[in-house]
């Protein structure tokens, strides 16, 4: 039970977007600084940007202040165990911008961790994890103004509310403790395995 979501939100008003990942040109992190930058022209509301991850900083960063977006970014270098967790549940928005990944398993995780999720059309998490609609939203990260009208209604915090819950669900449902059963069942059936010769999964 590592994965659990925060007991409750912050009342800031201040919505926070994380990434994790590395900070390098295939991850898209230039996409999303283009839809925040866009969404910065068209929302009064202040958001913030957590970047969880380490890689091309001194480019990423020089790209950020061309932008204008050094106050909105927040560089937390490479984390890792409690404070990895920490800094992905205490955010609002789970956010992939990539421009390619075969599936994304940090968006496995920041569902669990109760996290709506925004994921680039090009990660394979997109198309388990993310339900219209339901537990996030799939983006083409490439058009910067329909990224930036998703995180803007991710920015309704009773939206957020629902996302969040519906994408814990999912998270669960296919988390390995859920799906260990289902495949031991499948392999027995496939490979006619005798059930009496090995334990169940679920009890090892």
């Amino acid at each position: 039970r590592i994965f659990m979501p925060a007991p409750e939100r912050t009342s800031d008003s201040s919505v926070t977007f994380v990434y994790v990942g590395s900070l390098i040109e295939r991850k898209g992190i230039d996409l999303l600084f283009a839809a925040a930058a866009q969404l910065r022209s068209q929302c009064t509301q202040p958001f913030r940007l957590r970047l969880i991850g380490s890689g091309e900083d001194i480019e990423i960063r020089a790209h950020a202040a061309s932008l204008g977006l050094e106050a909105v970014v927040e560089f937390t270098g490479r984390l890792q165990g409690s404070t990895l967790l920490d800094g992905i549940r205490s955010a609002d928005v789970f956010v992939l911008p990539t421009r390619q990944d075969t599936y994304g398993a940090v968006v496995h995780e920041a569902a669990c961790l109760g996290l709506p999720l925004l994921v680039s059309q090009h990660a394979g998490a997109a198309e388990a994890l993310v339900i219209e609609g339901v537990t996030g939203y799939t983006i083409n990260p490439s058009d910067a103004p329909s990224f930036a009208d998703r995180m803007h209604q991710l920015m309704d915090p009773d939206l957020r509310i629902h996302l969040a819950a519906s994408a814990r669900t999912r998270g669960e449902e296919l988390s390995a403790h859920r799906r260990a059963t289902a495949l031991w069942t499948w392999m027995q059936n496939e490979f006619l395995i005798p059930n009496k010769s090995y334990p169940s999964p679920a009890l090892a």
